[in-house]
């Protein structure tokens, strides 16, 4: 059974709302962390402070099913900016490019940034995953949260076919293929989601590119 198609799930001493499953689900399925910042700007956009939604994150840490972490990154903005796409039978992007801009953001400071995770308990719940976030991930990590948050509000079919990483099984994963930060699952024509970082070479561009276009599979490069 599906718990999104459910009004709520008790577990004491709470009881989750619609609202609490959707950012978990979040959580444990498309993302391994969110900043408050973009909480609110798709979950919470009527509210005219934080305080009701900070209330709430506490009642759910206190229950076990998240925690408020604060991690040291380079948060986005609201609107994150794809380097490049491609697509099946399409000329190749400018690699050198997208690595050029993808170093450039990367002197941008870093700063404190709140988030939320989720916890084993709700990942077991929902029947996702959870991985510890690595310090030298944090910014990738906000980034690619940012990418998901974007396509909540401007892309929902897109956002509902995001499967993370950890949640990647068999049907687009072989051993020894490279694991991307995500995949569109969206029906005939999946979309590979990739963000850049700062370390990456051409060579594992066009590792990437080689992969995707085994598979038939287009891609972002975010």
């Amino acid at each position: 059974m599906n718990p999104q198609r459910r009004g709520a799930l008790s577990h004491a001493p709470i009881t989750l709302t619609e609202r609490d499953i959707a950012v978990l689900d979040a959580l444990t399925h498309r993302v391994k962390l969110l900043p408050l910042s973009q909480v609110r700007r798709v979950w919470w956009p009527q509210s005219t402070t934080t305080r009701e939604m900070m209330r709430r994150f506490a009642t759910l840490e206190q229950a076990g099913w998240l925690m408020r972490k604060t991690m040291l990154g380079r948060e986005v903005g609201s609107s994150p900016t794809m380097l490049a796409s491609w697509n099946p039978n399409e000329l190749l992007p400018d690699f050198a490019d997208v690595i050029w801009r993808s170093r450039r953001r990367a002197a941008s400071p870093v700063e404190a940034v709140h988030t939320l995770v989720a916890t084993r308990a709700a990942a077991d719940l929902l029947g996702g995953e959870i991985r510890h976030v690595r310090t030298s991930e944090v910014s990738h990590d906000l980034r690619l949260a940012a990418v998901f948050a974007e396509m909540k509000l401007t892309r929902p079919a897109w956002a509902q076919a995001w499967r993370g990483e950890l949640v990647l099984d068999s049907r687009w994963l072989a051993g020894g293929d490279p694991v991307p930060d995500a995949v569109l699952a969206l029906p005939g024509r999946p979309v590979v989601v990739e963000v850049v970082g700062s370390s990456y070479s051409t060579t594992r561009m066009r590792e990437l590119h080689a992969w995707c276009a085994a598979k038939g599979m287009g891609y972002q490069l975010w």
